[in-house]
């Protein structure tokens, strides 16, 4: 019997979906930032976890503020 294979896409998901693994993704993209100054990272790691988590217009909604 074979398994099913999934895709890098997948794994990401099911792991930014556990309050852990998203906190520790955002902290290593915070270092990230904090070394290189590079702030794009960081706000794709946010995005990312946002997206998972509730969604970015849902979380709009929450905060006021735009998409």
């Amino acid at each position: 019997m074979s398994k099913k294979l999934r895709n890098h896409e997948e794994v990401v998901i099911e792991q930014l979906r556990n309050p852990e693994m998203a906190k520790a993704y955002l902290n290593t993209a915070l270092e990230e930032y904090e070394q290189d100054g590079e702030l794009a990272f960081f706000l794709e790691a946010l995005r990312n976890v946002a997206e998972v988590r509730e969604g970015i217009t849902r979380l709009a909604g929450k905060t006021g503020l735009n998409r």
